[in-house]
């Protein structure tokens, strides 16, 4: 996010543990629609839904909210 380009929303919509690389991992569903352009293309986008392990996802949040 940069000053005056505006921003971009997110839903996290799932979680998982990856043994594989010892850390979980959110997936992340586009607000946007079902591409993933934008998005570091070494993560796997499925239509719009991309794993995002946590140590990046928590470099890219400005805000979250919790909607239970």
């Amino acid at each position: 996010y940069k000053e005056g380009l505006g921003g971009h929303s997110g839903i996290v919509v799932g979680r998982k543990f990856n043994f594989q690389t010892n850390e979980c991992e959110y997936l992340i569903r586009n607000s946007w629609g079902r591409s993933c352009s934008g998005y570091d293309p070494s993560y796997k986008c499925e239509e719009g839904n991309i794993w995002v392990p946590k140590a990046a996802l928590y470099k890219g949040i400005m805000r979250a909210r919790y909607i239970p």
